[in-house]
């Protein structure tokens, strides 16, 4: 598991006709907490629904995490409407913490003090990895509490993700996101599927780019024919 300083730039994230619901978390990627003094920036400049209408319907994400020790990070993840007629200049903020309870599991809390909902959002998570002979598994389950995340019941995500090292310096990855809320688990079950590939670069400089798909989508989530996605990143140490 690498746990260095994240600096990831330029990536682009692009959906043909399903837009996710607003993330639990402040973190685009899946990562246990680094080690002390560790920084890490993340942009993400559009997300859409519908490539046909980048400049119309594209939020843009800014998330910035530090690690005041080896076991705790704090973050803030920043969401803007600038590409999007129907969003708010600042759509959403959300700020958190997550904790490494012990090796491999960590657990988290954030809060969502601005979002379109005019709502504060909280919600609780659980981050988990597990490692096998030739497979990883990552897995995130987290739950959307108050009005803003959800206006009824509780929202739930579940990340199922497992990877495999298929050549020197490349990774494949599966990410299977699954959603659902208590008031109506079998209406609001939505399932998303995203294969993807990490390449390393050169040190410190990977690329990760994959598509994804509906599987199953709820009432709140449209369906997706396909998307795609891209990400060009930068690791560093400060220390």
């Amino acid at each position: 598991m690498n746990r260095t300083i994240l600096f990831a730039c330029g990536l682009l994230a692009l959906g043909i006709g399903r837009l996710d619901a607003q993330a639990l978390g402040f973190d685009p990627y899946f990562s246990h907490p680094g080690y002390a003094q560790d920084l890490g920036l993340a942009l993400l400049p559009a997300s859409t629904p519908d490539i046909t209408k980048i400049g119309e319907m594209s939020t843009t994400d800014v998330m910035a995490k530090y690690s005041i020790d080896s076991h705790f990070e704090v973050g803030a993840r920043a969401s803007f409407g600038f590409l999007h007629d129907q969003a708010d200049a600042l759509s959403s903020l959300t700020l958190g913490g997550r904790y490494l309870w012990q090796e491999d599991l960590s657990v988290a809390i954030h809060l969502t003090p601005q979002n379109e909902a005019g709502a504060l959002g909280l919600s609780l998570g659980a981050l988990g990895s597990f490692h096998f002979t030739e497979l990883d598994l990552d897995t995130k389950f987290e739950l959307g509490l108050l009005d803003g995340y959800t206006p009824v019941g509780t929202s739930l995500h579940l990340l199922v993700r497992p990877s495999r090292h298929l050549h020197r310096g490349i990774t494949g990855f599966i990410d299977l996101d699954v959603m659902s809320n208590t008031d109506d688990l079998g209406e609001h079950l939505s399932v998303l599927m995203g294969p993807n590939v990490e390449i390393e670069l050169d040190e410190g400089w990977r690329i990760n780019t994959g598509a994804f798909f509906s599987v199953m989508s709820g009432a709140f989530a449209a369906d997706t024919e396909l998307g795609f996605r891209l990400a060009i990143q930068r690791y560093l140490s400060l220390r």
